[in-house]
């Protein structure tokens, strides 16, 4: 415990239901900086002005919740200027505490901010604007494009302006590098995910079919979805489950098209974590950079082998525990080789090394204490 402080901790969207890395990382660092006795403030935006999860109340002494702002100014990035709502700089302005800003979206009065010695850390989840150049060179909507081109540029405008005297926490050491070297921040430091896959539940043998599984809402990860069952799944005859949230019509007639393959949409924390650990093979492609994916680190925490490519292991830690192919012929190679291999005490001793060395939450929250008081 610490003495008694009080937090801001401004956030994107709701911290809650737990159905992106993002959201899992948000709500996981709240809960830890409540269990060690910080008591937080907490600030969100919403599209939506129906009910609000509950299960954040008890962390948070008070919830304040912000629609997004569709009329400020056009000259800022589209996620900044949604989120620049002005009850939120007046109530950050009515007093000192600590400040934590979740993203460089929730940064709109970020200069405002800095003009008094209060502690202020900003959490950084991706490059953005990286990001977007990889979504760019992937569409062929025109209009897509020059909106993401649109947005980059602004982003990387915003950046080049971002004041000094706040602390920046990424969550791997690329995004750190290019904060010290590319933007002249040398007090930013590698912050990792805050998540609940601290420790190795997966269980020795062998399962008996492969699974995918994320957030099937998002453009990109639905996009790897249909390359892996028409590419993959549909020369590879093994049973293949995807499991995710909202899946579009089309991830379900694509699915029905297959005998071997099946759907489980919105699966609940419990069912997931038990396709999860069932699982012979988690299969879990990007079709974007994606540093250091929680949908990777759920499934080394519970599942058995892992297939990643180049793109889903960019700059993560987890690389050693992975197997990794890039062509579908590759990826389907790999399945087949694993199906019959038992998982075994020597991938579960590698795992637990490496989520000890680079995952402990006990050991990233103190550090995130140590850099906000």
């Amino acid at each position: 415990m610490i003495e008694k402080k009080t937090i801001h901790i401004v956030c994107p969207e709701a911290p809650w239901p737990l159905t992106s890395g993002s959201r899992i990382d948000m709500f996981y660092r709240i809960r830890c900086l409540h269990d060690a006795g910080l008591t937080i403030l907490l600030h969100y935006f919403s599209a939506s002005e129906g009910l609000h999860p509950t299960e954040l109340n008890p962390y948070c002494k008070a919830i304040y919740i912000y629609p997004l702002e569709k009329g400020r100014s056009r000259q800022w990035p589209e996620s900044i200027r949604l989120r620049s709502h002005p009850a939120l700089l007046a109530r950050l302005q009515e007093d000192q505490h600590l400040i934590l800003l979740e993203g460089l979206s929730c940064c709109g009065h970020l200069t405002a901010l800095c003009g008094s010695q209060r502690k202020i850390l900003v959490r950084i989840q991706q490059l953005r604007h990286r990001h977007l150049l990889e979504k760019g060179t992937q569409t062929r909507n025109p209009l897509l494009w020059l909106r993401w081109f649109i947005e980059r540029k602004k982003l990387l405008h915003i950046k080049r302006h971002l004041p000094a005297g706040v602390r920046y926490a990424c969550s791997n050491e690329e995004q750190a590098t290019y904060y010290r070297e590319k933007l002249g921040m040398p007090d930013t430091v590698v912050l990792p995910v805050f998540s609940p896959y601290t420790e190795v539940r997966a269980k020795e043998g062998v399962g008996s079919f492969c699974l995918f599984q994320g957030d099937l809402s998002e453009k990109e990860t639905e996009k790897m979805l249909v390359w892996l069952l028409t590419k993959v799944f549909s020369r590879v005859s093994i049973p293949f489950v995807i499991a995710g949230h909202h899946p579009s019509s089309r991830i379900e007639k694509l699915v029905h098209l297959y005998q071997h393959t099946c759907l489980v949409a919105n699966p609940g924390e419990a069912e997931l974590d038990d396709l999860i650990q069932k699982a012979q093979t988690n299969v879990l492609p990007s079709s974007v950079s994606a540093g250091t994916s929680l949908r990777i680190l759920h499934a080394l925490a519970l599942g058995k082998h892992c297939i990643c490519n180049a793109k889903a292991l960019k700059n993560s830690t987890l690389k050693e525990a992975c197997y990794s192919a890039e062509t579908a012929t590759g990826i389907a190679s790999l399945i087949t080789q694993l199906q019959h291999r038992p998982f075994g005490q020597e991938e579960i001793t590698l795992r637990k090394k490496l989520l000890k060395e680079n995952f402990d939450t006990t050991k990233s929250t103190a550090a995130l204490i140590e850099y906000l008081v």
